[in-house]
């Protein structure tokens, strides 16, 4: 959730499961770390890891490929990269 502080948000999405399991059904959850590490790995390597998990439909990770990144500070960017 964009603009809000990260225990705002852990305790967003407890309410959610937490609704849920009270209505009768069942959480998944899948959690990605995305520190430094996560860019030494290969990210279709990934993908083939979390297929392999049952989890095929990967759209919404497509981030993961083709992607750039830039910093902003004092209002001046840094080159894509």
């Amino acid at each position: 959730m964009s603009g809000r502080f990260c225990l705002t948000n852990l305790l967003e999405v407890l309410e959610a499961w937490t609704r849920v399991l009270d209505s009768g059904y069942g959480v998944d959850i899948v959690f990605l770390g995305y520190k430094k590490a996560f860019d030494t790995v290969l990210h279709r390597r990934v993908l083939q890891k979390l297929s392999m998990f049952g989890i095929d439909d990967c759209n919404g990770l497509s981030f993961l490929e083709d992607r750039q990144m830039r910093v902003t500070v004092r209002g001046g960017f840094s080159h894509l990269g």
